[in-house]
């Protein structure tokens, strides 16, 4: 993430405000389905349980990102395909960390951090 500063000038007075702006990519850890900050084994759970229509994953990554299905929970698209289904937990569960993004939705804080 990259901070961003404003600052404007009015009547003599400077008022200043900070936001974290992504250049691209949506704020997500690929594999972290259930965006708790931790890529484990509750994530493999999280997404079954999705799949069954039971929660939603919490990051819905479209936008920010386009050329990609509404709603994308990027974090779950661990093979890089830029869709998030079973396919992804089988490969998930095969392949582990690290994982894969979508070319068109990468990570904005980096990979795996």
């Amino acid at each position: 993430m990259k901070p961003a500063i404003a600052f404007l000038i009015f009547a003599g007075i400077v008022i200043s405000a900070t936001a974290n702006l992504h250049a691209q990519g949506c704020d997500y850890i690929p594999g972290d389905i259930n965006g708790n900050g931790t890529v484990n084994g509750i994530d493999v759970t999280f997404a079954v349980a999705y799949f069954k229509g039971l929660q939603v994953p919490p990051i819905d990554c479209n936008p920010p990102c386009t050329g990609v299905p509404d709603p994308f929970y990027a974090a779950g698209d661990v093979n890089g395909d830029c869709r998030f289904n079973g396919i992804d937990i089988v490969w998930w569960i095969h392949h582990g960390p690290p994982f894969r993004w979508c070319p068109a939705c990468p990570p904005a804080r980096g990979v795996n951090e």
